[in-house]
């Protein structure tokens, strides 16, 4: 299931795989369901933009997991 893949990646701690899966997710959902239609008003634009490491910005990281139905979480280590 996507939410080990990309938990996996988190915990990682590498940032370059942790983008590249949520962005693999992402684009999954998108061909799954219509996505041009169905996004939740995220932009085909917005996906894109995460797909490219240096351009992700917390917006769009928040409205891609949106998308997804994902929410971010922290906790101590």
């Amino acid at each position: 299931m996507y939410l080990y893949y990309l938990k996996a990646t988190l915990e990682d701690g590498d940032r370059a795989a942790f983008v590249l899966a949520l962005s693999n997710v992402a684009e999954a959902q998108e061909k799954s369901r219509n996505a041009a239609n169905e996004a939740n008003g995220v932009h085909e634009e917005r996906l894109a933009e995460a797909k490219q490491i240096n351009g992700l910005s917390v917006e769009t990281l928040l409205a891609v997991l949106d998308t997804v139905g994902l929410k971010l979480e922290f906790k101590s280590a």
